[in-house]
């Protein structure tokens, strides 16, 4: 017999071939993998983007009605991870069909009971997963984010007055918020933590004596306040759930979307105290004018946005990476009603300002073009494993939620970096959120690839400086790396170009294994000048270190 297996499932005796994707999960040993084609992983990438803003434009009233007794609406806060959820939901159905296709006999082996929405009951057989979520596990980390969050406890005081930057401990520099540059000396700052997010650096909220968001929780939940609040907010969404469940005709795609938005109500609740943490903390410091936000369309940052707004005070939103027409923390347009967005949002150049006015679903007044703020205080390292005998590719990688796409193109740069290591060096510098090396030597070692360093210690001018050529696929990296006028390859597997590296003229696509090995094969690769000089015009407004002091002046209301 032929199966499908679909997560971690034990497989029957009587199996006599094995197929998976990567969107059920990673694969068994002796399991044949299915790829979907670059076409339609791409048309699948753009159709659920828009799915998403149509279910929540059909059904507005009712996430409208518990925005005005909450003062918060729910569906902005899941969104962003909802999106990535159904579309590779929807890649694995596609996955499953191209098996079906090859295999009409063959049978699906899974526990997802969506499933049975799309295929013929006779072709599923559920199972259950060999892996149960450890509760205790999940009770002890409670305990530990409520510990953690109580050791910062403050009495919260009428401390603050005018701006205030709401900075992440992540992005942290010498007690500094890169993101924020020569801001951090003009306006008071309060270090903000993502709920149940211990990265090393947020040891600086414990150590730190002034406010930070564990402190603003704190002194919520030792009120007591929590308590009722949670109920009342729990009572409400419980019976919009129930009239999403049973009363409301859904189409099968709704079905899916309604379910996996519920899935992740628990964290609807710890969104809403951290909500009510900081209404209160705005109330109680009533002289507040503007806060400085970063990442500010993220769940835990968007309900500060809220808290800021019913408190009148004015927030101001500061571009953190690359924006692209699929970037749902930006790109609102399809929506009839859009989410609470700041009052102004400083962009790094003009592309992103009109991008945001022409798909975000912005106004012309919400967006102003400042460039991109320089950090204050950067130390300058460099790897002792990089060579001076070599030349260097750097790969700059990214956590991309499409893992079949992440590994096969990670594949190709190391297949590449063993192919011409006479010549080059791979250099590895992976994205702040891959904190772990396992991925990259992982799949190093399946293809028998040493010419390779895992670079966490150069500071990104040292890549660029030393690099003799760059490889990412919409990765921020690439924008900076366009003024240093060197080749830069982009790995656009689906056609996509969604950074506008391809079309600008700075970056050379790749479709594949091919197309490294064909242009690393050349004695040279030219480079257009002027595309360069534009694209920077473009990007990142002036090409100068002023970009800080533009946001000072407009904030202050001197213009600049």
């Amino acid at each position: 017999m032929i199966f499908y297996l679909d997560g971690d499932v034990n497989v029957p005796v009587s199996a006599e071939k094995k197929y998976s994707s990567i969107y059920s999960g990673t694969p068994a040993e002796g399991v044949q993998l299915i790829e979907l084609n670059n076409h339609v992983q791409k048309e699948i990438n753009f159709s659920t983007f828009n799915e998403i803003s149509d279910f929540y434009n059909k059904y507005y009233t009712q996430f409208q009605g518990l925005n005005d007794s909450l003062g918060v609406d729910i569906w902005f806060l899941e969104q962003f991870r909802l999106y990535f959820n159904y579309r590779n939901f929807c890649l694995k159905l596609a996955s499953i069909n191209v098996f079906l296709e090859e295999h009409p006999n063959g049978f699906i082996l899974t526990s997802d009971k969506k499933l049975e929405l799309f295929f013929s009951a006779s072709r599923l057989e559920y199972v259950h997963g060999r892996k149960k979520k450890d509760k205790k596990q999940g009770l002890q980390d409670f305990v530990k984010e409520i510990v953690y969050v109580l050791s910062n406890f403050k009495v919260v005081r009428n401390e603050f007055k005018g701006n205030i930057i709401l900075s992440n401990p992540s992005d942290n520099i010498n007690g500094k918020d890169k993101r924020f540059g020569v801001l951090e000396n003009n306006y008071p700052s309060i270090l903000i933590r993502n709920i149940f997010s211990h990265h090393r650096k947020s040891k600086l909220l414990v150590q730190s004596k002034t406010w930070n968001s564990d402190s603003i929780l704190s002194s919520y939940i030792l009120s007591l306040k929590w308590a009722k609040d949670l109920f009342v907010f729990f009572k409400l969404i419980q019976k919009v759930e129930v009239l999403f469940k049973s009363k409301l005709e859904l189409t099968s795609s709704e079905k899916i979307i309604n379910q996996l938005f519920w899935e992740n109500k628990k964290s609807f609740g710890l969104y809403y105290i951290r909500y009510k943490s900081f209404s209160s903390f705005f109330k109680k410091n009533n002289k507040i004018k503007s806060v400085l936000l970063s990442d500010e369309n993220s769940p835990q940052q968007k309900v500060i946005q809220y808290a800021a707004r019913n408190n009148n005070i004015k927030i101001f939103g500061f571009q953190h990476g690359t924006i692209h027409d699929l970037h749902p923390a930006y790109i609102y347009s399809a929506y009839k009603h859009k989410p609470v967005l700041p009052d102004v949002t400083f962009t790094w150049g003009e592309y992103f300002t009109k991008l945001l006015v022409s798909k975000g679903g912005y106004n012309t007044s919400q967006v102003v073009t400042v460039g991109r703020i320089s950090q204050l205080n950067e130390i300058r390292k460099r790897n002792e494993l990089i060579t001076d005998s070599k030349k260097i590719i750097l790969y700059a990688s990214q956590p991309q939620r499409d893992l079949s796409l992440r590994t096969k193109m990670l594949r190709d740069v190391l297949l590449t970096a063993d192919k011409f290591k006479d010549k080059y060096q791979c250099v590895i510098r992976p994205h702040p959120a891959e904190v772990e090396d396992d991925f990259f030597d992982k799949i190093a070692k399946e293809i028998g690839c040493r010419n390779y360093i895992i670079d966490r210690i150069s500071d990104l001018k040292t890549h660029f400086e030393l690099c003799d050529i760059l490889i990412n696929s919409f990765s921020t990296v690439g924008s900076e790396f366009a003024g240093y006028k060197k080749p830069m390859f982009v790995l656009d597997y689906l056609e996509q170009d969604l950074m506008g590296y391809v079309k600008y003229g700075i970056g050379i696509p790749i479709r594949g294994l091919n197309d490294l090995n064909n242009i690393l094969s050349k004695e040279s690769i030219k480079i257009d000048s002027l595309a360069h000089d534009n694209f920077v015009k473009q990007f990142f407004y002036k090409d100068d270190v002023l970009a800080g002091e533009r946001v000072l002046k407009y904030i202050d209301g001197s213009g600049y």
